[in-house]
């Protein structure tokens, strides 16, 4: 029985007999769960369920749904919505920064570039191919959020703001990045995905 459905039903016994109709169906409802105890109890029953599937693979599937349930609860949906749009707001102070660095580098550039002589033959100065090759997550500023899901995983997560790095250009990478990859690997063990992880790091 899950803790929900125990909280439930003791409720129930605690208002005492309810009265019965025809067939034996109960005519009340029991009581439902306080907003915040129903949050609270939907973080643990994710957690538990994230941990069974991270020692279970077999598992996944049942912590899938009831991630599927958690985000869909209205707290959290609205906690989630809340933060989503912040973080919106945030990354729109950064355009400017984006605007400028962005014209900087020509549109020739990609992704799978790796090497000065290809920056050099794209159209960059042999000063700004050595800052790309310095700091290579810049070239996601000329990319489109199509071309960045077709970039393999494992090739995304190599890229890393570094701490080095101009804050003018780690703002304008930052509003260059999606929100999120509908490409992604799960990880089971942190509730997420390969690439979302990234992002928020």
């Amino acid at each position: 029985v899950s803790p929900m459905r125990a909280s439930s039903a003791a409720g129930s016994e605690a208002g005492g007999t309810l009265p019965r109709g025809s067939g034996g169906t109960l005519r009340r409802a029991a009581p439902s769960l306080p907003a915040q105890h129903s949050t609270l109890n939907m973080e643990e029953l994710l957690r538990v369920a994230m941990e069974a599937a991270a020692a279970d693979p077999s598992k996944e599937r049942a912590f899938m749904e009831m991630l599927t349930r958690y985000r869909q609860h209205p707290s959290i949906a609205r906690r989630e919505r809340e933060a989503s749009e912040l973080a919106r707001a945030r990354r729109e102070t950064f355009r400017a920064d984006f605007e400028r660095e962005r014209a900087r580098i020509p549109q020739g550039v990609c992704l799978r570039m790796n090497s000065i002589d290809e920056l050099v033959d794209a159209g960059c100065d042999w000063d700004l191919a050595s800052e790309i090759m310095r700091f290579p997550i810049l070239k996601f500023l000329t990319a489109s959020h199509e071309q960045m899901e077709a970039l393999p995983i494992i090739e995304t997560v190599k890229h890393n703001l570094d701490r080095k790095m101009p804050l003018p250009y780690a703002r304008a990478v930052i509003f260059a990045l999606p929100d999120k990859f509908e490409i992604d690997k799960w990880q089971a063990a942190h509730g997420k995905g390969v690439r979302q992880e990234w992002l928020e790091t």
